[in-house]
């Protein structure tokens, strides 16, 4: 038995490496480039693979093998496990749930498009708000990440974003590949996600984007959490409504 973190900012499945013929036995076969957040890199790789949860039986899968170090997880679900799925994510009821086709949403559901950019996963477009100027920008849905909003370098410079907001901090950032990323922290006077505004909020602008990732924007669950949602994969499409976490401290 393993615990295993669902990560929508993530297209493979992982394994921690320190449990390989420790805790489970893997025949690593081959490897595998990984891409994330913070860069590349090749990684170990075991094929076909079984993993069960409940009545739900995946054959086949291929795990990398990453070394996390004392994460409360041991395997990393990527969102492809439920490509052809429809995922219901509730925070008020502390539950995923999988459905076979779409429920029926009240009108408190703000729906947002997908697009799978780059990595192969779910970005969704937000819009930042500073001194009346709206910015655009596609973000990694990123269920996995503890983090908040992450904009690159890149980005930061084309709309002035340096120009417009002050520094209060610094933060780091690491994934998948573990490298460190140093970010300047500002507060975002606004963010727009769907129909949804949350204001005055902690924003991290990547002090240098890692080389290899064309996409460096990323809002983690330290926001996402704020609303349930509904990620009909099928479809393209996700369904965002406030919970009980929404006015919780940033």
């Amino acid at each position: 038995s393993l615990d295993l973190l669902f990560d929508t900012g993530a297209s493979s499945c992982v394994i921690t490496s320190s449990l390989i013929n420790k805790k489970v036995t893997l025949n690593i076969d081959g490897t595998q480039e990984n891409g994330s957040t913070d860069g590349t890199s090749i990684v170990n790789k075991s094929s076909k693979n079984t993993i069960n949860i409940g009545n739900l039986i995946w054959n086949d899968v291929p795990l990398l093998s990453i070394d996390y170090k004392n994460e409360p997880f041991d395997i990393v679900l990527g969102w492809v496990a439920f490509e052809d799925k429809i995922i219901e994510i509730n925070h008020d009821k502390s539950v995923l749930v999988i459905h076979q086709k779409l429920p029926s949403l009240n009108y408190e559901y703000s729906k947002i498009q997908i697009d799978f950019l780059d990595r192969g996963v779910p970005h969704i477009n937000c819009k930042l708000i500073v001194n009346g100027k709206e910015s655009n920008v596609m973000c990694t849905f990123d269920l996995g990440s503890n983090g908040d909003l992450i904009v690159g370098q890149k980005f930061a410079q084309a709309n002035l974003l340096y120009d417009s907001l002050k520094i209060v901090g610094k933060t780091t950032s690491v994934g998948s590949t573990g490298n460190k990323i140093i970010n300047d922290k500002v507060v975002l006077p606004k963010l727009k996600i769907g129909d949804y505004e949350i204001y005055n909020m902690s924003m991290s602008i990547k002090q240098k984007d890692p080389e290899n990732v064309d996409h460096n924007e990323n809002i983690g669950n330290n926001i996402l959490k704020r609303f349930n949602a509904i990620i009909d994969f099928n479809n393209h499409f996700i369904y965002i409504k406030p919970n009980k976490l929404f006015y919780s401290p940033i």
